[in-house]
């Protein structure tokens, strides 16, 4: 008798970015309203096995798995987004010098509004978001299969990712402190197939994947040629970001290739790379007007782009109805299955 097949399942990825995550809400708002399109019953959801998300990837990915609708997410960053980070008129992207420059509160009232009071155990996604442990200096994936992840607050696991360095405090969670997930995976659909494959069995020849990102830069353009090599902090932190930028498109890059390598059953990555002049208009920390409309219409640009084979890939995605978590004994031990 030959060996069952394995399942297939389909993934959602959500890169981070601060603010300009508003333009993955905006993307997953219209995938959103293509799913209904396509009379698929339930949330946006119900269309992933398994959700991932970083930094502000995280706190979609979190609304999502708890079933928060990507259109009331879009309008939530539109209303609070400028009381998560403040307008300055000097120097208004740098990031704090001698302390975090923002003060977390609002962000904590957002996700408190979103998530409640609801623990990682008690999500029915396969749902992964990354940080590190600066306690330990070592990475942290937040797995909703994982028992010893079970009791943590979703809300503390979001702030975790979501503690980006030099713009928010460190997050503690009981006597640890924890910090940024985009600085081990900005891009974290790995993250989430190797949890699929590892925990289920679920090869990544049988995954469909897809990943959504924050717009791109390029990068070629960012710095003047001509300007002399012998950098230090002013540079490369304050005077533009270009670690920021290398740190988040390299790693999303590596991680991307590393995904195609193991040969997954299907995958789609919507982005949108900015021209200057849209570039000049937006930032990980500009929540104005002119930003929602510039992300926005970038948003609508990507899909617009997006071929008619890739859309029929979309759209079998949309429409499928996922499976849920559920629980088995095991040795005495609960245990976390796709049913």
């Amino acid at each position: 008798m030959p060996a069952p097949q394995p399942g297939s399942a389909t993934i959602l990825a959500l890169h981070g970015g601060g603010f300009l995550g508003y333009f993955s809400a905006c993307i997953a708002a219209t995938l959103q309203a293509r799913r209904q399109a396509l009379k698929a019953s339930g949330p946006f959801s119900r269309s992933f096995d398994a959700i991932c998300g970083t930094s502000v990837g995280a706190i979609l990915a979190a609304g999502l798995a708890t079933n928060t609708a990507p259109s009331d997410i879009v309008s939530l960053m539109a209303e609070r987004g400028e009381s998560i980070f403040p307008k300055r008129r000097f120097m208004s992207t740098a990031p704090g010098i001698l302390a975090a420059r923002f003060d977390p509160a609002p962000l904590r009232g957002l996700l408190a509004d979103i998530l409640g009071t609801v623990r990682l155990g008690e999500i029915d996604r396969v749902l992964v978001i990354p940080a590190v442990n600066e306690s330990t200096g070592r990475p942290v994936i937040f797995k909703s299969t994982e028992p010893t992840h079970w009791d943590i607050p979703l809300l503390d696991v979001v702030m975790a990712s979501a503690a980006a360095p030099l713009y928010f405090p460190l997050h503690r969670i009981g006597s640890e402190r924890y910090t940024d997930g985009g600085l081990i995976a900005n891009g974290p659909a790995l993250l989430a197939s190797a949890e699929l494959t590892s925990r289920f069995g679920i090869p990544a020849s049988h995954q469909r994947v897809i990943s959504i990102g924050t717009t791109r830069t390029a990068l070629a353009s960012a710095v003047n040629a001509s300007a002399r090599d012998g950098w230090g902090g002013l540079r490369w932190i304050w005077g533009g970001g270009r670690l920021q930028q290398l740190l988040m498109s390299c790693q999303e890059d590596l991680h991307s290739d590393m995904l195609a390598g193991l040969g997954p059953g299907g995958r789609l990555h919507l982005d949108m790379e900015l021209t200057s002049g849209q570039a000049d208009k937006v930032h990980m920390v500009k929540a104005d007007a002119e930003a929602m409309n510039v992300l926005s219409l970038a948003a609508t640009k990507a899909l617009s782009c997006v071929t008619p084979q890739d859309r029929s890939f979309l759209d079998r995605v949309l429409a499928r109805q996922a499976r849920s978590l559920a629980w088995r004994r095991d040795a005495g031990r609960l245990m976390p299955v796709l049913a």
